[in-house]
């Protein structure tokens, strides 16, 4: 059972999302992810089997974005 994580992000362009894809297609708990640009507020899901949250927040934050938690879902 995997789990999805929103977040909240200044991914404001296509340039911004290519500087975090590396980081984020290494970890190999996260199955998929995705960042939907419109609206005020970028928004990243990330589909993770395991691990934590902190690990998404981390790369952004190291990369110079912001990353707010928003949501947590759980698949069934």
């Amino acid at each position: 059972m995997g789990t999805t994580y929103t977040f909240k992000t200044n991914l404001k362009c296509k340039n911004c999302v290519a500087k975090i894809k590396p980081q984020l297609d290494r970890v190999e708990q996260i199955e998929k992810w995705s960042v939907d640009q419109r609206g005020n507020d970028s928004m990243l899901s990330v589909d993770m089997e395991g691990g934590e949250p902190s690990v998404i927040e981390k790369i952004l934050l190291g990369a110079g974005y912001k990353a707010e938690f928003y949501s947590k879902t759980e698949d069934k």
